[in-house]
């Protein structure tokens, strides 16, 4: 299949477009109607949490089916190596992190969330950051540079297709 897909990777974009979208729909329709009411009662974060967490394995199933397992080292290198090469934003989160809780402990009348919440806010948003770069750096990109080599020009040229693809499915 990803000979196939490396061929045509404009139209095996797209058919990851609809898996990555159906991947999303179909757990979303099947929590909101025959999950316990637990999801719905809880904040908005509960169910979208769930939801992405169903997101993301069914895109690492995707990622396995087309043959790029290989995706979760950086081109070889170990996955304590690819976090830090990304030790930029990792800092600069949790700085902002810590200043925002410390201008939240200056104020005087403030309610926060229960912890829980907090804790499945912060998981909700690391999910939604994994499903949409498993199925649009992981697929995507990958079905561009094997198409078009992964020397630096083949490596713009599938940056900037996978960008447009990524961006396209946010219309």
């Amino acid at each position: 299949m990803r000979t196939t897909a490396s061929k045509h990777p404009i139209l095996f974009s797209v058919v990851t477009i609809a898996v990555f979208l159906i991947a999303l729909w179909l757990p979303a329709i099947l929590l909101a109607y025959f999950g316990p009411d637990f999801f719905l009662e809880n904040g908005d974060y509960v169910y979208q949490g769930t939801v992405e967490c169903a997101t993301s394995l069914i895109g690492i199933g995707f990622v396995a089916l087309m043959g790029y397992g290989w995706i979760w080292n950086e081109r070889g290198k170990s996955l304590a190596k690819g976090l830090l090469s990304s030790g930029y934003f990792i800092v600069i989160s949790l700085y902002s992190l810590v200043v925002y809780i410390a201008q939240i402990m200056m104020m005087d009348e403030v309610e926060l969330n229960p912890a829980w919440q907090m804790i499945v806010f912060v998981l909700t948003v690391l999910l939604i950051g994994l499903a949409e770069e498993t199925f649009f750096r992981g697929v995507v990109a990958n079905l561009f540079i094997d198409k078009y080599g992964d020397d630096p020009a083949g490596v713009w040229c599938a940056t900037i297709c996978s960008g447009m693809v990524f961006g396209l499915m946010h219309l």
